[in-house]
């Protein structure tokens, strides 16, 4: 866990840098910002919650951006895992359930509409995005007689699943003197998924359509060359 929360963090500490390598124009406007997201698969019936942080450059009406977002983790319906006996009693079953989080990487354009000045007032925007997703899998095991049983070694406790997908954004801003409110509605169709395992394929929550939402705030930090 340490070492995810590691990965994690200079994930979060890069994005900034790589928004500012992901564009060569010269002089331009830079905001930072985050907020709180929810994504919902097609086939999901609970939607995720997530916090994000978005970092993005204007030119004129039209940017580019990266928004990272990370979500809580939700566990599936119970169901039954076998476990072996250690001490050559017959095998049993143990109530578990397997828990998904998402962690994704959205890059894109945005194009700016409806608004004279950027930095005051109301502005609707359009955008259209690549995704890449890195989402978790895990077995979760109620207690059991650790001594006499132990879980099989053929199923792996964690997985994962690497997603890259198309997608786009609407949604609208409001400009005010020391910042931006901004909101928008999204979805994503995913062009390649890749499970690395068994538990991962066994997930139902992955879907290859999802929807999602996002609530945040932005600052504007001023560059010049």
């Amino acid at each position: 866990m340490k070492a995810q929360c590691s990965f994690q963090l200079k994930k979060l500490l890069i994005l900034p840098l790589f928004i500012l390598a992901f564009s060569n124009i010269v002089h331009g406007q830079f905001y930072v910002g985050g907020g709180v997201n929810l994504i919902k698969g097609f086939t999901v019936k609970k939607p995720y919650l997530g916090i994000n942080l978005f970092a993005e450059k204007i030119e004129e009406d039209q940017s580019l951006y990266a928004n990272l977002s990370a979500s809580l983790k939700q566990n599936e319906m119970d169901e039954y895992f076998p476990i072996n006996s250690s001490l050559g009693f017959a095998d049993s079953v143990v109530i578990g359930n397997l828990s998904y989080r998402y962690n994704t990487l959205e890059l894109g354009k945005r194009n700016y509409y409806y608004s004279n000045d950027l930095d005051f007032g109301l502005a609707v925007y359009l955008a259209e995005h690549i995704t890449v997703s890195y989402n978790t899998v895990a077995v979760n095991l109620s207690s059991y007689n650790t001594a006499n049983y132990h879980f099989p070694s053929t199923i792996p406790k964690k997985g994962n699943i690497l997603c890259f997908a198309l997608g786009a954004n609407a949604g609208l801003q409001y400009a005010f003197v020391r910042g931006i409110v901004f909101g928008d509605l999204g979805f994503n169709y995913n062009l390649i998924a890749m499970p690395n395992n068994l538990t991962s394929q066994n997930s139902n929550s992955y879907s290859a359509v999802n929807f999602t939402f996002q609530l945040g705030v932005k600052k504007i930090l001023s560059f010049s060359y």
